[in-house]
Parts: structure tokens; C-alpha cells; sequence
């Protein structure tokens, strides 16, 4: 399957810069709050946790972006439930197709 690196650094979301975070630091932060990825209009950046297996963290990848495309586009009136099963939706159709987004270098995520 191909897989393809995220940008660590940044995506662009409806001409604003997202900045991606990723590593140990936002691991702990997500897990206080039992999070998979956050996201965060007001700070322009997209959280997810890193030592998640590579499927799931795709999946939380792609589900995050989706949720700044809600912000961006929708106004947030797609409902986090929505969201959810379209993300989910998404990240299977891409992974058949042999996409799947993992860590910068692939480090962190496992093989499961």
C-alpha cells in the first residue's frame, strides 16, 4: 500500500495556513482530554496523536482536516457526528485506493 507523509509543518485550508502538530508533547496533551486530534480555528492548527497505529492515525489526520473544512466552509454547522462518519467514510475509500497518511518519516505509528 502507498502511504504518503503528512506535512508536518502546514496545510492550507480555504487560503489560511494550518500548522500541524504532531509528537510526544501533543500525545500527552490530547490524552489528558482522551482525544484522537483536536482542532483549532482560533490558533490556525490541526493536533493529532502521533503514537496512534498508522490506520487510525490517517483516519484522525482526515478527520481533523475536515473538521477546518467545516470551520472554513460550513460555518461549523456540520455536526460532529457528520463529520465523523464522512471522515470515516473518506479514510476508507482513500485506503483502498492505497492512500493512507501517516507521521513524517513514519516513525511513531505502528503497523497495526
Amino acid at each position: 500500500m502507498a502511504k504518503y507523509d503528512i506535512p508536518v509543518s502546514q496545510i492550507n485550508i480555504a487560503g489560511h495556513t494550518k500548522a500541524i502538530r504532531t509528537g510526544k508533547a501533543i500525545e500527552d496533551r490530547l490524552q489528558e482530554g482522551e482525544y484522537y486530534g483536536r482542532c483549532y480555528h482560533a490558533k490556525d492548527e490541526l493536533l493529532v496523536d502521533s503514537s496512534l497505529n498508522k490506520s487510525h492515525f490517517s483516519n484522525t489526520f482526515i478527520h481533523e482536516v475536515m473538521e477546518a473544512v467545516n470551520m472554513e466552509y460550513c460555518a461549523s454547522k456540520i455536526k460532529h457526528r457528520e463529520i465523523t462518519c464522512l471522515s470515516n467514510g473518506l479514510h476508507q475509500a482513500l485506503k483502498s485506493l492505497g492512500i493512507q497518511f501517516i507521521p513524517r518519516g513514519g516513525k511513531r505509528a505502528s503497523s497495526k
